[in-house]
């Protein structure tokens, strides 16, 4: 079995409906927010984020790995010009 997940924008009404997502740090001045959802097993190649994110698990559990900013060399990034952008070549599976 596979599964995927999927990215989607942020409806426009959800954030700027009176919902108040301040504990989140969003001052809606930003044009969009991301939201990822997933069922099952998922892996997420190794990347990085170029904002602040928030991560909330609703059911089961989830292995997250951090590094620190000073490790981004040895991970082997793609180029900003790639369409790997943000990702790494490092496969720590």
């Amino acid at each position: 079995r596979r599964y995927l997940y999927v990215q989607a924008l942020a409806p426009p009404s959800l954030l700027n409906d009176g919902v108040d997502l301040a504990f989140l740090g969003f001052d809606g001045s930003a044009d969009a927010a991301r939201l990822w959802a997933c069922r099952g097993p998922v892996y997420s190649p190794l990347h990085y984020d170029d904002q602040d994110s928030h991560l909330v698990q609703l059911v089961g559990e989830k292995r997250v790995l951090l590094w620190p900013a000073a490790a981004l060399p040895a991970l082997r990034p793609f180029s900003d010009a790639s369409p790997l952008a943000r990702r790494c070549r490092v496969d720590v599976r």
